[in-house]
């Protein structure tokens, strides 16, 4: 398309142009991520404390044990886990487990 042309005279380098593409579409994943994500039934959440190396029968009434994490609020997920959830949940599930056990929300 013109823009692309655009951009290739105006940076005279494709490689910038092609990360500059793929980051436009990340922004664009992430963007609908969200949107989906809000569209979801919104969950109770829950301070970290109250999920962190609790067992089923500790837990708030309603918490499913096998997803915590999904119940914690989005800055106490960032504090927690130290990465977004798109970022969390975009890495395979062997990878989600071993840090929900290191994070002790297995």
């Amino acid at each position: 398309d013109g823009r692309y042309e655009d951009l290739k005279v105006e940076f005279d380098d494709s490689q910038v142009i092609e990360e500059l593409i793929e980051d436009m579409k990340t922004i664009q994943i992430s963007q609908s991520y969200n949107n989906v994500s809000s569209a979801k039934e919104h969950l109770q959440t829950y301070p970290a404390e109250q999920l962190i190396n609790k067992s089923g029968e500790e837990l708030p009434q309603g918490v499913d044990p096998t997803r915590k994490e999904e119940y914690l609020s989005n800055e106490d997920f960032l504090i927690v886990f130290n990465m977004s959830r798109m970022k969390f949940n975009a890495m395979p599930e062997w990878k989600q487990r071993n840090l929900k056990k290191e994070k002790g929300l297995f």
